[in-house]
């Protein structure tokens, strides 16, 4: 275990272009003196999500403990209940994934909230995101948080794409003052990680003198941050003598202030438009209502309030600084309006965090020294204690000699008397032992979930179905873990939203649903893509039925819903086929024979219609006949007239 440092060293920064040596100066000893105030806290965090790592692996004896019992000749057991209940639960979020629904507050912008909505899988698709949404999660169960970060990538599709990256938990600090579970009232994020000087060359070519001149002692020593972590223990195991592959400190700093921003408001056209100047917004509220006055526009509401104003609203402005060694080479505004960075827990309250493993220690470790010491009891109930008198045994045989003899089925001792060994008898293994595992196990599946929830029977004759039914009533979307993760979800899906709305160009054609040969591509024109701008829509994350039995119970409420409001067989068929245990392949013949029978059914309408207007001209036809042939028979003579 290396010792934490209290203290940091500090460097005065070199002086930048447009910034002066003073305010570069205090905007570095303010990013350390922010770092610094949270570093012990974080520090302890760090060690608690090693020791999880280390149990959920099966390492959870201490080397001094090893050593005890290797001096006592006992075998350090391991029976490790955590890394089941947790592979159960990483297993049930696997099972239930989550997806983004973008619903539109106006009835009118429901089809672009749905094109929104297939961009938002698209970037999903490309991500992978799947594997990211399970990497987190876990971390989070773990280590107490996990994290994720959204860029804008601009490699492997034409015109880039959202990508999202999931990050060692390990190297992420933020204000201890936020108390929102997202974080979102949290002055300030900062990503602290070590990386060879020519990487750094390479992310930072404009910057190549100055990171030449950092020096490895103070990347390594006087900035110490606990990266001697286990995640990250091999690049402290570098002692290479090449300076290209020293390694040196590079911190992603981000803050935001607030800033006034002056938006006009247009009520007659319904718009609004954002000034960062207010005289300029005066002016050109002004101009506005010089103009409708001279069209004779009305300017005022029955309530006597003006229709073209100016509002008043203060927004973020978040600045990334990049500081590498004791330089900081980058201090700018950005565009994003939030961190890049999402941070997932597992339990969270008031700005403190923990972890599910946290709570499983203590019983793990009741299991495991019960079971060592039942082991030991075991041993020497069997085995008892030997007395022994050295004078009476073989001169050439020593007690080392005959502690290994003794553990032999039949030992063969050399002795000048037979009165040279006795053995003692020990008591019996106490119960308590077994009790004690016992309570151990108990405490786990209880703080997991209880027996449902692992998929067991609470009772010897409860079904399969019950354990089931329970599980789910119980289960992942009333355990707080996966409601933790929603959240996380949401924050994620937001910024995916941001990016495609602010950043995507136009004259993409993007793969946006489906598989294989039921693929749908959107060409984004310039108009469609001005038009995802503009609309107003709120994110909802919903679970998806990515099981057998969520599909079985979904399945059945749809087949109870149909038959108790019949529906056309090409709306039932579709839904229900999407919630059946059907193969694949299976399904798209089905569903391609339903094409069929609604062609059938067309032709049939069209023929019956056809035949319907045939027999309504042959109807008119043989009426307009009949009445001729009366007026004919009645007609009165013409000198009756």
């Amino acid at each position: 275990m290396i010792a934490k440092s209290k203290t940091f060293e500090y460097w005065v920064p070199n002086k930048q272009d447009n910034s002066s040596e003073t305010e570069l100066e205090n905007r570095y000893f303010d990013i350390i003196n922010n770092i610094e105030s949270v570093y012990d806290y974080f520090y302890d965090k760090f060690q608690i999500a090693e020791r999880n790592l280390r149990y959920y692996k099966g390492e959870q004896w201490t080397p001094e403990e090893l050593i005890a019992h290797k001096k006592q000749f006992r075998r350090a057991y391991v029976f490790n209940e955590i890394f089941s209940k947790v592979d159960h639960i990483i297993g049930t979020q696997t099972q239930t994934r989550m997806e983004i629904n973008v619903i539109p507050r106006e009835k009118e912008d429901g089809k672009q909230a749905e094109i929104l909505g297939h961009l938002v899988k698209w970037v999903e698709q490309v991500n992978d995101f799947k594997i990211v949404e399970t990497n987190v999660f876990t971390d989070a169960i773990i280590r107490g948080f996990g994290v994720s970060g959204i860029s804008w990538k601009f490699e492997d599709v034409l015109f880039g794409y959202p990508q999202i990256q999931v990050f060692p938990a390990w190297q992420f600090f933020w204000d201890l003052n936020s108390c929102e579970l997202d974080l979102s009232d949290a002055r300030w994020m900062a990503r602290v990680q070590y990386l060879p000087r020519k990487t750094l060359k390479e992310l930072f070519p404009q910057n190549e003198e100055q990171i030449d001149e950092i020096s490895k002692t103070f990347g390594k020593f006087n900035f110490d941050f606990p990266y001697w972590i286990q995640p990250d223990k091999r690049q402290y195991l570098d002692k290479t003598l090449i300076k290209e592959y020293e390694l040196l400190p590079l911190i992603e700093y981000y803050d935001w202030s607030l800033k006034n921003v002056y938006i006009v408001v247009d009520n007659i056209r319904g718009k609004n438009l954002k000034f960062e100047n207010g005289n300029d917004a005066k002016e050109f509220a002004q101009g506005l209502i010089d103009a409708y006055a001279e069209e004779n526009r009305i300017l005022w509401t029955s309530d006597g309030d003006p229709r073209v104003f100016v509002n008043v609203v203060q927004d973020r402005i978040y600045k990334q600084c990049l500081i590498i060694g004791d330089q900081i080479i980058s201090d700018e505004e950005i565009a994003t309006p939030f961190f890049p960075y999402d941070i997932c827990f597992a339990y969270f309250n008031q700005g403190d965090f923990w972890s599910l493993v946290d709570q499983l220690i203590s019983p793990q470790d009741l299991i495991n020294r019960a079971f060592s010491q039942l082991d030991y009891h075991l041993g020497t109930s069997v085995k008892g204690a030997l007395t022994i008198v050295r004078s009476m045994l073989d001169k050439s045989f020593g007690l080392e000699d005959l502690r290994q003899e003794w553990s032999k089925t039949t030992p063969i001792i050399p002795v000048l008397d037979h009165n040279a060994i006795r053995q003692l008898q020990f008591s019996t293994v106490p119960p308590q032992l077994f009790d004690e595992v016992n309570f151990g196990i108990q405490r786990l599946v209880d703080y997991v979930g209880g027996r449902n929830i692992l998929g067991f029977t609470e009772k010897a004759g409860e079904s399969g179905k019950a354990v089931q039914e329970r599980a789910q009533q119980a289960g992942i979307s009333r355990m707080p873990l996966f409601d933790k993760l929603q959240i996380w979800r949401k924050s994620v899906g937001e910024k995916i939203i941001w990016y495609l709305q602010n950043i995507m160009e136009d004259e993409q054609i993007l793969k946006i649903i489906g598989n294989d040969d039921t693929l749908e591509y959107v060409p984004l024109n310039k108009e469609l893509v001005n038009s995802l701008k503009e609309i107003s829509y709120d994110v909802v994350v919903d679970e998806t039925a990515a099981t057998s039995y969520v599909k079985e119970k979904y399945f059945k409420q749809l087949l109870a819903l149909f038959q108790q409001f019949p529906t056309a067989p090409e709306v039932i068929v579709p839904t229900l086929i999407q919630f059946s245990d059907l193969p694949e392949s299976q399904k798209k013949d089905i569903l391609s024979k339903l094409e069929f029978y609604q062609q059938y059914m067309q032709m049939k309408q069209q023929q019956q219609h056809e035949e319907n207007i045939r027999k309504q001209a042959e109807d008119v036809v043989k009426r307009k006949m009949i009445r001729q042939q009366l007026q004919t028979q009645l007609q009165v003579p013409e000198r009756l007239q």
